[in-house]
């Protein structure tokens, strides 16, 4: 392996000075977490807010807040024995789970109208062998994922519902994701996308290096954006591209554990192995911490949700802290904080070919590991890396976390 301290030529000059004015953190003064309630429902559990209300719920209860969380209630109406998903329209909650004892269907959709005071059965659709475990709203249009190889529609509210294939070999599917006639299916067999509304599926590829497979997948303005077990990804041009910028504090990548879609950013929970909780957004090409507060926790230990409407970001934690269960609420404002400014970090090109070139912020220590920790470079300051073997690397900045592949 050879190293220089300067770039190969102007033009990578170039590249980097422009990749570095894209990427920016936000400095601005700083929110802080509350915890509002200590109230859990074990490590299955999720949440949902509405412009008023916060919903807590697993697969056997579900709790309604309308003081952002210092009382809970039930809805007057039972609804049925297994809740699977809870969303808001727009202009009415909706859940789904299994319908009243007697019915000829496997699953049914209920609505309220009252800010979940109350229930009522507004459809149903037959799953055989499943249940839908996934509620996805699109404009007026409600979507619905089976974690069998169908998925549902309805236009009328939930009233009606329309069965769709999913793709061939996705197993049981996970997530799906929609943006017009664009959906992105998520299973235990691989990711796949339809570009003509459920009519036809194609296979995407896999996550670079050991970025394993996607776990949860979101489409942000249009784009398909993926979490997997290390990072956060961006599909483009036929191919999965990190997204770099996301600061975590380990000394492996964290893994996307929760993502949520608000408004044209992106808030993602981040677990680094034997690391600490964080919460982070990305508006455009700027990743802000938000917050200082970070949770204990360890990877795969707990359920981590995370939901966001214009006044509040919410986390519900379920972790191994001692103390630290409940729900925490920060105000939600343009800008967050992010304490760790000039410690970013610019690898390109990701995947790479041959050279890396590694630009940072200041003069700081700059390690480079394999992904399974053997230090393979050690400096100060930006450089360029030549002579790496194929494989998944993970640079070191500071507190910071980037993973690169080199791919011969």
């Amino acid at each position: 392996m050879t190293i220089s301290s300067t770039y190969v030529n102007n033009v990578g000059r170039l590249l980097l000075i422009s990749v570095m004015a894209a990427l920016t953190v936000v400095m601005a003064p700083a929110q802080e977490w509350q915890a509002v309630s200590t109230r859990t429902l074990g490590v299955t559990s999720k949440i949902a807010v509405g412009p008023t209300e916060i919903v807590l719920y697993d697969n056997d209860t579900l709790l309604v807040s309308r003081d952002n969380g210092s009382t809970w209630q039930e809805p007057q109406t039972d609804l049925p024995g297994r809740v699977n998903d809870v969303v808001w329209t727009g202009s009415a909650w909706l859940a789904t789970g299994e319908t009243p004892s007697g019915s000829e269907v496997s699953t049914g959709f209920y609505v309220s109208t009252d800010g979940c005071r109350t229930f009522s059965l507004s459809g149903t659709c037959n799953v055989p062998g499943g249940v839908i475990q996934q509620l996805v709203v699109d404009g007026n249009t409600m979507y619905g994922c089976s974690n069998r190889q169908l998925f549902v529609k309805s236009i009328d509210g939930g009233v009606t519902w329309v069965t769709g294939s999913l793709a061939d070999g996705i197993g049981n599917a996970i997530e799906i994701a929609v943006a017009g006639d664009t959906y992105v299916a998520v299973g235990t067999g691989g990711t796949f996308r339809s570009t003509d509304a459920g009519t036809t599926w194609t296979p995407l590829s896999p996550l670079p290096g050991t970025g394993g497979g996607v776990t949860s997948v979101r489409m942000l303005d249009g784009r398909i954006v993926a979490a997997g077990t290390l990072g956060a990804y961006e599909f483009a041009e036929n191919r999965w591209t990190q997204l770099r910028g996301l600061p975590v504090v380990a000394t492996l990548p964290a893994v996307v554990q929760s993502m949520y879609v608000f408004q044209g950013s992106l808030y993602v929970v981040c677990v680094p192995f034997g690391g600490t909780v964080q919460v982070y957004r990305l508006t455009g090409t700027t990743w802000s911490k938000i917050g200082s507060r970070e949770w204990s926790g360890q990877h795969g230990a707990s359920r981590r949700m995370i939901a966001v409407r214009a006044d509040a970001v919410f986390l519900h934690y379920h972790g191994l802290g001692q103390g630290e269960k409940g729900l925490y609420r920060i105000e939600n404002t343009t800008s967050f904080v992010d304490e760790n400014t000039e410690e970013l970090s610019v690898v390109s090109p990701n995947p790479s070919l041959d050279f890396v070139n590694i630009q940072v912020a200041e003069q700081i220590p700059v390690v480079v590991r394999t992904i399974v920790g053997e230090v393979v470079y050690e400096g100060v300051g930006s450089t360029t890396l030549s002579g790496l073997m194929s494989g998944t690397y993970t640079l070191h900045v500071g507190t910071r976390t980037t993973v690169f592949v080199v791919s011969r």
